[in-house]
């Protein structure tokens, strides 16, 4: 049993039209990916160029608790980090 011509036409268009939504939606998805990608290895530029400077802290107090190992000066390093990505992207 073959399709009127119409038909077979009308089933074409559709599949060419899911086909280019597919094709739209996986494109999409990679620039989000890649976006995500990109923003991650600025927030590490970022991270790594505040870490000297949380590493020679001295007198920095994280809410009531002052700075002191290893550890707090990462922490210290990453709320800088945060707070300067978020200045830089336009956030409070």
């Amino acid at each position: 049993m073959t399709l009127a011509p119409e038909i077979a036409d009308v089933e074409k268009r559709a599949y060419a039209r899911g086909y280019s939504a597919g094709c739209r939606r996986a494109r999409v998805e990679m620039d989000a990916k890649q976006r995500l990608a990109a923003a991650n290895r600025a927030w590490d530029r970022v991270f790594l160029a505040v870490l000297p400077v949380a590493m020679a802290a001295e007198g920095w107090t994280i809410g009531d608790s002052p700075v002191h190992s290893g550890e707090d000066r990462i922490r210290l390093a990453e709320l800088l980090a945060d707070r300067a990505f978020n200045h830089l992207r336009g956030l409070p």
